[in-house]
């Protein structure tokens, strides 16, 4: 019996520890890669169970609907979109040859917002992404859509 309650109490630590991990705004002491992150930019389409993530700044989509640049060592909010929708919200990148902007829709109300980017007349269009930065920012091809 006292085996079973060990083997119990292991899980729901190892369980506690899993759930921290993937927690926004938790940074593992070593700058190593965090559960989630896709990397520090994106060209699809971040739920939210992804992230984008650079050192010390991430870009998610919460559950609630809002997409957040978030500081990971203190998880403060730096910027919200204002689209709290619930959990069935993402944010999807787009290219076009007007430019590259993000959408964020909701499968239960629809389109809920559009975030615009940028891009110079030179630029080749598999080279834009939207993406964060160790400075904070947010950025939809050439146009910073939000700091921190």
């Amino acid at each position: 019996m006292k085996l079973t309650w060990r083997l119990l109490a292991a899980a729901v630590c190892a369980a506690f520890l899993t759930l921290l991990a993937t927690w926004p705004g938790h940074a593992d002491e070593g700058g190593g890669p965090r559960p989630g992150c896709i990397g520090d930019s994106f060209r699809g389409t971040l739920d939210s169970t992804k992230a984008i993530c650079s050192d010390k700044y991430l870009v998610r989509m919460q559950p609630n609907g809002d997409l957040v640049l978030r500081e990971i060592s203190s998880g403060r909010a730096c910027w919200a979109s204002g689209t709290r929708a619930g959990g069935d919200a993402s944010a999807t990148f787009h290219q076009t040859m007007v430019g590259p902007f993000v959408t964020i829709d909701s499968v239960s109300q629809g389109k809920l917002a559009t975030l615009s980017g940028s891009i110079p007349r030179a630029t080749r269009f598999d080279e834009v992404s939207a993406n964060v930065n160790d400075r904070g920012e947010f950025w939809i091809g050439y146009t910073r859509v939000a700091g921190c």
